[in-house]
Order: C-alpha cells, then sequence, then structure tokens
C-alpha cells in the first residue's frame, strides 16, 4: 500500500513539473516581435467557389461563409464578397468547401 501511495506521489510530481514547464514555455513564446509576425501563416475553413473555374487562380467567391485565423485575429467575411489567396500552403476541398492554410490573403471585391 505504501508503494501504490510513494507512486501515486512521485505521478503527480512529474505531471505538476511538466505543467509548470510548459506554462512558462508558453508564456515565452507569446512574446512577439515585428519579424516573427511577417511570417505568420492564417487558417482559413469557408464555403466559397472560384470566380473563374476555367482559369487556375486564387480568387473565390464567398457562398454562404468564409473565417480566416491568424495573426492574433478572427476574421469573418459576408456572403457575395471576393477573395484573393496568396501562397496557399495545404488545402482540402470538397464541393466548394475548402479548408486550408494560407500565408496570405486579400478582399478584392
Amino acid at each position: 500500500m505504501k508503494i501504490k501511495i510513494i507512486g501515486i506521489l512521485i505521478c503527480m510530481l512529474v505531471a505538476i513539473s511538466g505543467f509548470a514547464s510548459a506554462n512558462i514555455n508558453l508564456e515565452n513564446s507569446t512574446d512577439s516581435n515585428e519579424e516573427s509576425l511577417s511570417f505568420s501563416k492564417y487558417f482559413y475553413i469557408a464555403n466559397m467557389e472560384p470566380i473563374d473555374p476555367e482559369e487556375y487562380n486564387f480568387d473565390f467567391e464567398i457562398i454562404s461563409f468564409a473565417i480566416i485565423i491568424g495573426n492574433g485575429e478572427i476574421n469573418r467575411l459576408k456572403p457575395g464578397e471576393m477573395i484573393r489567396l496568396h501562397g496557399p500552403m495545404f488545402g482540402i476541398i470538397i464541393n466548394n468547401f475548402h479548408i486550408g492554410i494560407i500565408s496570405d490573403w486579400s478582399i478584392i471585391g
């Protein structure tokens, strides 16, 4: 019985020290400077269709919604707005439903 109690205490000690070090690392990583912000990435989830489907470009019209998260902001776009995605890094497209990571974006209309 004493061995189980000692084992539980050691496990709790390791877990608490792990949480403490994780919090310290998070506090240090939230200190941002201008250089790190210029290379930020954006995560987007949207229901949108290409403006010109015959041409291979990254101009889209929002069908029902678009949410772009990155650089400390959450941007929600309305239906009918047109956006351009710059530097796509990863994306999944299923029937005009997009999920992905991009380097930048802009509103074109």
